[in-house]
């Protein structure tokens, strides 16, 4: 049967492949070409943390044996170069003592062919003490409150309990 017939009111295509197999052609074809042309894309680890954290990025995608610049927000901390896949692995960079609580981009960007991949690195600079009976509370990651701003606290919430309570509030992640 040939692929095809000629009518000469119409063309009709007649398939000599199942319905199954143009599926699995055409699977075939999106991952070859997702392998050949890959988008460059990088992964932190940590994901979290406080300021001061030490980052591990690794990334893959990229140029062969090309150099990339690593960025924590808009301050270039390292360079990496990659291999002859176009990956680079567990380079280490430092989430800078100033950066303030929420989500952070880390960049990696090629410098010859200014492709690039972002990732987000969440800072948190949470209040972690229970029970300190000698009233001192200091937590070396705050980088928010200051001699200048404290005096502008106002309450955030309070509860009713009805009677004692033998136990510390605590906030995480502002929950």
């Amino acid at each position: 049967m040939l692929p095809y017939e000629v009518n000469m009111t119409s063309l009709t295509i007649v398939s000599a492949r199942t319905s199954k197999q143009v599926y699995l052609l055409g699977t075939a074809i999106l991952f070859l070409a997702g392998s050949c042309f890959s988008q460059p894309a990088i992964s932190l680890s940590p994901t979290d943390g406080p300021p001061t954290t030490s980052l591990l990025v690794s990334g893959s995608g990229f140029a062969p044996n090309a150099k990339i610049d690593i960025y924590f927000g808009t301050q270039d901390e390292a360079v990496a170069m990659t291999n002859g896949a176009g990956s680079f692995s567990q380079i280490a960079i430092p989430a800078p003592a100033s950066a303030l609580p929420g989500a952070h981009w880390v960049s990696a960007v090629e410098r010859s062919g200014h492709s690039g991949a972002q990732a987000t690195f969440l800072v948190s600079t949470s209040w972690k003490q229970f029970r300190r009976h000698n009233m001192v509370r200091w937590n070396q990651y705050e980088n928010v409150l200051n001699v200048n701003n404290v005096g502008g606290l106002e309450l955030k919430w309070s509860s009713t309990t009805g009677s004692g309570v033998f136990s510390s509030p605590a906030v995480v992640n502002g929950v």
